[in-house]
């Protein structure tokens, strides 16, 4: 499992390796499998800000690379559909996984997840790639938006 950064080289956007947080094939097939993986390669359990990160996947649920791609604040962070879809097309994925913590340690998602989830979703079932779940993790607990209200979902033909 490879973790990648985004840069641009020659003007053009483009995967650096960071490095190989875990050894051999790793695979993400359900909600807790997100929420733990998140935690051993982002610290999402412990982190004092918000971070949003997702595993790229193929179509068998192997992760192709994780992301990290925004750190906040200790009630938020900004970002769009956009720099999800950049990383997903060049990893070459199929489907995937985001996942962001809340260190109040409350998963609840608040409307602004929601309202985010649902965008995310439009946006990559437009060119192809299945968003999976987004999963919160608040310390020990996590919350799959898919599996608690999968009305986002259920427009997915």
């Amino acid at each position: 499992m490879n973790q990648y950064e985004l840069i641009l080289k020659e003007g053009r956007p483009e995967l650096l390796l960071q490095g190989t947080p875990l050894a051999g094939k790793t695979f993400v097939c359900n909600p807790i499998d997100a929420a733990n993986l998140s935690r051993k390669v982002f610290l999402l359990d412990v982190q004092a800000e918000e971070h949003l990160c997702f595993f790229a996947l193929n179509i068998k649920g192997e992760v192709l690379g994780t992301f990290e791609i925004a750190h906040g604040t200790a009630s938020g962070c900004m970002v769009t559909p956009r720099e999800f879809l950049i990383r997903l097309l060049l990893v070459g994925a199929t489907q995937f996984i985001a996942v962001h913590n809340h260190p109040s340690k409350d998963p609840k998602p608040s409307h602004e997840d929601w309202k985010f989830t649902e965008r995310l979703f439009e946006a990559s079932d437009l060119i192809g790639i299945e968003l999976l779940d987004h999963v919160i993790v608040g310390g020990e607990n996590q919350y799959s938006m898919r599996e608690n209200d999968c009305t986002i979902w259920k427009r997915r033909k």
